[in-house]
């Protein structure tokens, strides 16, 4: 079957090789079209219910809001599991599906449930939403809007400016799925009723809320004919967002006294204010404003965050006169990070191969004959990528640098066996296409066969379920892809190339590494021929050796990726309000930033808008970015620079739990196990005050074991209302 098709691919030269590159054209395609991350997402199938309830208590959110929405969705088709998360105000019901799940057939399977929950739900006690179509790590950009040096614009009308320019404009990109903002002061028109007032005039605060709903709305009133024309009639109400909006409010109507009108100042005040917040932005020691941008599932990151730049240089020129807005976390500087350390791997290993290739082959036309077959290869790689969907990351392109030493063993076989056929030849009048035939037809089956068994080493990988199988099928994707490439050029390029290219004769004499190695070697192989039992011994011993050495090496899951960010999560004691936990969240990066090889940091205290990560406002996400290695003064490396942070946190604010981690490495965490932390043990029961009494004793167990820091019991209450305890 195999010589076959050699035989059939050399009398159709011309025709198999437009083939290849028509193959490799599409292959090119395929490699512009194919997404680009720094890291595999590992997100399950996920699907988010948000519903905000200002003002509930985190137990009766988790019982009237939680609970009816996770009890609606059990039953689904493909349903994984259900997980709630209530807190102060706002509930957060994920619902897992089975990998493999589309998650728009998810998310419309969720959407149907929620009709059923929302029955359940007492009126008033809020709306249960979606969450946007994003993933894990769908956070791909945090930026700042602030003032310019010498301008004074109040947090007020940066935070108007955030959601009324910058937000609907980052929205239009393409890619994006939802814009979060954090910080600053929502403006709000407030109307305070005075209720001495009301009662005197037999009113109530539903009349007053009546009253403002009723003129505070456009009506459409059909048109007017007059002379042979249509005039458009609108009954236009709208509040303006302005003073004279304050005095249109002011002037409303709640009722009649006798003809008497009574007014909306006659019963309460009416000012500008700002909107309760549950979370705020600090920006090196000051309170900002600023938002965190989701990218839609799929997409491309690098492109997007491409038409993010231009989109901030667009928002810079149409920002207020004063404003600005700056990135102060991307993810684009880490794909480049990843995907530039795996590309110049690969640089460096076809240079490698090459110069190997060239000293062994001895000959520069069989050497680039060899090394041409790894563009090839890899091009058909990205076909099977983009067929698959599999995005150009470091673990994907990590398998590209593995397969490039075993691509061109299939084509060295064949190139050599040609040689040493025409070495061998007698007949001078035999074609080198004959030759060639030959050749490849000798080797072919061999070839085949040892380049499936490499494949089948991988095959394990693809077993592998969840975020393992999210983390490594890629890599074993690519390797297998490149692999069967390789075997699809053996049966058809390097034949041809090489009835084309190769010399009508054979080398006179072996390359000079290949004598070298025979030299040396020859000697050694026989004198170890002649006591077999004591090499066989020695190999025993050293495999014997290795085995013992094995277990003290230690096991990761996977290699932790500097990201050149660190991400610490601070949490202070569960009653610490907003503007205490603001105040202290300066202190924390006063602290950090007396180290030099920070260059930056922003702290996400409490939670952003509905849609992000439900934090209390007692807790403080920090990025600290960092300056880059080779700037780096004092010679630490970032464990001993985690070290010394994290023992300046605990001098410095006594009574704050700081965890160090990255990133995308706390989310991949947070993926594995349901908790931001790398090792996590689970408690289960009803009350949470024996669950608070075994966790403390579980982590005094846990601090025992060598090698475990920042060891910390999960936050379950504690807060001084009775009744307001996190679930």
């Amino acid at each position: 079957m195999l010589e076959q098709i050699i035989d059939k691919v050399l009398k159709n030269r011309l025709t198999i090789f437009i083939l290849v590159a028509a193959v490799a054209l599409y292959g090119y395609f395929s490699f512009r079209d194919v997404p680009i991350d720094s890291f595999p997402d590992v997100s399950p199938t996920l699907v988010q219910v948000f519903t905000s309830s200002p003002g509930l208590s985190p137990v009766d959110v988790e019982t009237q809001i939680s609970y009816p929405i996770e009890i609606s969705m059990y039953g689904l088709p493909k349903l994984d599991r259900v997980q709630s998360t209530s807190i102060f105000g706002l509930s957060r019901v994920n619902i897992y599906f089975e990998e493999g799940t589309d998650i728009y057939f998810a998310r419309r399977l969720v959407n149907e449930r929620l009709s059923q929950a929302k029955n359940e739900i007492p009126d008033g006690l809020g709306e249960p939403q979606l969450g946007p179509i994003t993933t894990g790590l769908g956070t791909v950009l945090m930026y700042e809007v602030k003032n310019k040096e010498g301008y004074d614009h109040s947090l007020m009308d940066i935070r108007t400016a955030q959601d009324w320019i910058v937000k609907p404009q980052l929205r239009t990109v393409p890619g994006v799925t939802g814009v979060l903002s954090i910080g600053g002061d929502v403006r709000q028109f407030q109307v305070k009723a005075d209720m001495n007032a009301l009662v005197s005039r037999g009113l109530t605060l539903e009349d007053l809320e009546g009253a403002l709903n009723k003129n505070n709305r456009t009506v459409g009133a059909s048109f007017l004919e007059r002379g042979g024309e249509e005039y458009l009639v609108r009954g236009y109400g709208w509040i303006q967002p302005d003073e004279e909006g304050l005095n249109d409010l002011e002037n409303i109507i709640v009722s009649n006294e006798d003809g008497t009108p009574v007014y909306v100042k006659d019963v309460a005040e009416v000012a500008f204010g700002s909107e309760i917040k549950r979370g705020t932005l600090v920006a090196n020691g000051e309170e900002s404003v600023g938002g965190f941008v989701l990218k839609l599932i799929g997409t491309n990151t690098q492109d997007l965050l491409a038409e993010m730049d231009n989109k901030v240089d667009a928002m810079n020129s149409a920002l207020p006169e004063g404003m600005i807005m700056e990135t102060f976390y991307s993810q684009g500087e880490l794909v480049e990070k990843a995907v530039g350390t795996v590309t110049n791997a690969l640089y460096i290993g076809a240079i490698l191969v090459l110069i190997v290739l060239y000293f062994f082959m001895g000959d520069i036309r069989s050497t680039l004959i060899i090394i041409s077959t790894v563009p090839i290869a890899f091009l058909i790689a990205f076909i099977g990528m983009k067929w698959l969907g599999i995005s150009a990351n470091l673990m994907s392109l990590g398998g590209l640098a593995i397969s490039i030493g075993m691509i061109g063993d299939s084509a060295t076989v064949i190139v050599e066996n040609t040689y040493r056929l025409l070495e061998e030849r007698k007949e001078g009048n035999v074609s080198l296409t004959r030759i060639v035939s030959e050749a490849a037809r000798e080797v072919i089956r061999p070839v085949f066969f040892a380049t499936s068994i490499i494949i089948i080493v991988f095959l394990p990988l693809f077993s592998l379920e969840g975020v393992e199988g999210k983390m490594f099928k890629p890599l074993a994707y690519t390797i297998t892809f490149a692999l069967f490439g390789a075997i699809f050029l053996a049966l058809t390029y390097i034949p041809i190339i090489s009835s084309f290219i190769l010399p009508e004769k054979g080398m006179d004499k072996e390359p000079w590494l290949v004598r070298t190695l025979k030299k040396w070697s020859e000697p050694l192989i026989e004198k170890t021929s002649k006591y077999p039992k004591m090499v066989f011994g020695a190999a025993l011993v050293l495999f014997a050796g290795s085995m013992a050495i094995f277990p003290f090496l230690g096991t990761e899951f996977q290699p932790t990726l500097r990201e050149g960010t660190y991400a610490v999560r601070s949490v202070l004691p569960p009653g610490a309000n907003l503007p205490t936990t603001t105040e202290y969240s300066k202190r924390l990066q006063e602290s950090m930033l007396t180290f030099p090889e920070v260059e930056s940091v922003y702290s996400r205290v409490g939670r952003a808008e509905v849609g992000g990560d439900p934090e209390p406002v007692n807790v403080v996400f920090n990025v600290v970015n960092l300056k880059p290695l080779d700037a780096w003064e004092w010679g630490r490396d970032y464990e001993e620079l985690q070290t010394a942070m994290a023992e300046k946190l605990s001098e410095d604010l006594p009574g704050v739990s700081s965890n160090f981690s990255q990133p995308i490495q706390l989310r991949t965490d947070e993926l594995l196990s349901g908790v931001r932390a790398q090792v996590v043990v689970s408690l289960y029961g009803d009350d949470l005050d024996v669950l608070a009494e075994k966790a403390g004793e579980i982590q005094a167990i846990a601090e025992g074991v060598e090698g475990a820091v920042d060891v910390r019991a999960q936050q379950q209450g504690g807060t001084a209302n009775p009744g307001s305890s996190g679930s």
